[in-house]
């Protein structure tokens, strides 16, 4: 048996969701070679193409099931994220437990079985029952696909193969509105949940044909339950720890109201059409812009500065926005300028979901990998409840997703600077 190695530093505002503890017995560095920087960065794309490549099905989805309320389509995106919360707590444990292969047989059983809900769905509350196993099945493959890295790869490589796979999902982002759009332009919307199913059963037959387990049965871990309570309660009593998640959760979903609302706002508001892949994108790729510069800017000023900032430029482009939009436009201000104020707290979510997550775990020393679980759930549990108020909110016009912004900013900065000294 290996010495066990150090676990490897964790850069800030590196690390947008929960990972397990390092693995005992992790390997010396070596070189990823790009077929695994691929695939692990297939298994994770599975969320973010999940996610994205729906919207442009969204209008077409409330037709098919007469929904009355307008705003009742927003839930096929948000219950992809409450599926997405429940894994950050559930599948750690299971990986370090069984290993990551059977962790990850149970993942796409899960995402295939609702896939095949969402594609034979005969209601919509069936339906939302099938995105809720689709989230419950991709977020716990993302997680497993930086546990597997984690195990193989130490320090810089570790980090390069999670940059480099972390890239594809903003090629992801971009791309996915399009493919969405390309597949209800020539198909009914059902066959966007068929693609969906084929990219998971050739992402399955990949994984469990080229990795093996990375785990050593030696060190896998009883799943216990009275640690995950014990590190719920110390989360919980540390004010530091839980005003960042807080501030985390708000702006998560304000950003997440934005991606539920996309189709109404770019698709009937606006009338964009088949623009409306380009203008999601655009805003995709300054997220991309930003998330990339607050890599090298952190390094000098710090995560909790950065963080604070993207929190400022979050809090007055919505607010700003809103009142401009509500005062001098009816709600509806041209379309270039409305670009102009939701690129801001867009751009700035990629400079704020990771770092602050980095600083809301600095507290928790050895029991990180367990906290950043928890915290990530917390974020996208909470983060699901806002974005249900605010896309409730909708109206016809983009004062509540812009004013949304604005609420999150303003109420991130004043919690996390009431929050006191780290201890």
């Amino acid at each position: 048996m290996q010495d066990q190695d150090p676990a490897p530093p964790r850069p800030a505002g590196r690390t947008p969701i929960a990972m397990p503890d390092p693995a005992p017995g992790a390997r010396p560095p070596q070189r990823a070679t790009f077929a695994f920087v691929a695939l692990m960065a297939a298994l994770g794309a599975i969320n973010a193409f999940s996610t994205d490549v729906a919207i442009p099905a969204l209008g077409l989805i409330s037709d098919h099931y007469q929904l009355t309320d307008p705003n009742q389509r927003q839930w096929v995106l948000l219950a992809l994220f409450v599926g997405v919360a429940a894994s950050q707590l559930l599948i750690g444990p299971v990986a370090d437990s069984l290993g990551r292969r059977k962790a990850a047989a149970i993942n796409f059983a899960t995402y295939v079985a609702g896939t095949l809900l969402c594609i034979f769905a005969p209601s919509f509350p069936i339906l939302i029952a099938g995105r809720v196993m689709q989230g419950l099945g991709s977020g716990g493959l993302r997680v497993i696909s930086l546990a597997v890295t984690r195990d193989r790869f130490a320090g810089d490589e570790m980090a390069r193969v999670v940059s480099l796979s972390s890239a594809v999902f903003i090629l992801i982002i971009l791309l996915a509105p399009a493919i969405g759009t390309a597949i209800v332009s020539v198909a009914e919307w059902h066959w966007v949940f068929g693609v969906l199913l084929l990219q998971a059963l050739l992402t399955g037959g990949w994984f469990f044909a080229s990795q093996p387990e990375t785990l050593d049965p030696a060190h896998r871990r009883p799943l216990s339950f009275a640690s995950i309570l014990e590190t719920f309660g110390v989360v919980f009593s540390n004010r530091w720890c839980m005003a960042h998640a807080a501030a985390l959760s708000l702006v998560f979903g304000a950003f997440v109201a934005y991606l539920s609302t996309a189709q109404q706002t770019f698709g009937e508001i606006y009338a964009l059409g088949l623009w409306l892949p380009a203008a999601f994108g655009g805003a995709a790729a300054l997220n991309g812009a930003v998330s990339m510069a607050s890599a090298r800017v952190v390094r000098k000023v710090g995560a909790r500065r950065v963080g604070l900032a993207a929190l400022i430029a979050t809090a007055a482009a919505g607010a700003v926005g809103a009142v401009m939009a509500a005062t001098l436009f009816d709600g509806v201000p041209p379309f270039w300028l409305y670009m102009g104020f939701i690129s801001v707290p867009v751009g700035a979510f990629a400079a704020l979901y990771g770092n602050l997550s980095a600083v809301a775990l600095e507290p928790m020393g050895a029991r990180a990998g367990a906290a950043s679980a928890i915290v990530s759930a917390l974020g996208s549990g909470a983060g699901v409840v806002f974005a249900a108020i605010a896309g409730a909110a909708y109206d016809g016009t983009v004062v509540p997703l812009l004013a949304a912004f604005g609420i999150a900013g303003t109420l991130g900065l004043l919690i996390t600077r009431l929050s006191g000294p780290m201890r």
